[in-house]
């Protein structure tokens, strides 16, 4: 990486840090940031499980370890988020209440 683009790199973490700190300072956006952050902690859950299984299934212990481990610290944070909005009264999305949907093919 050159100068320029840690430069670059830099000045963006910092805008987006500074944008976020914003975000949640205020009640007003403070739910719609929580429940960003519960959605994208809970959504990769099934990914990185399934991705953890094709691992074992390949024989690879190790990577299949630190996936499961991985998806573990994705649930325990979303669980904290998740908590985090009850305690401001706001609904909280749960994935594995979610119907699964299937497409379907039209003619």
């Amino acid at each position: 990486m050159n100068f320029l683009t840690y430069l670059m790199h830099l000045a963006s973490s910092g805008v987006n840090a500074y944008y976020l700190a914003t975000q949640i300072r205020y009640s007003q956006t403070r739910p719609n940031v929580l429940a960003g952050f519960q959605l994208a902690e809970s959504g990769s859950v099934p990914f990185l499980s399934a991705l953890s299984d094709r691992a074992a299934a390949e024989g690879d212990t190790w990577l299949a370890q630190k996936l499961a481990k991985h998806a573990s610290d994705e649930t325990r944070h979303g669980q904290i988020f998740a908590h985090a909005l009850k305690q401001l009264n706001k609904q909280v999305i749960d994935f594995k209440s979610q119907p699964k949907t299937t497409s379907t093919n039209k003619s």
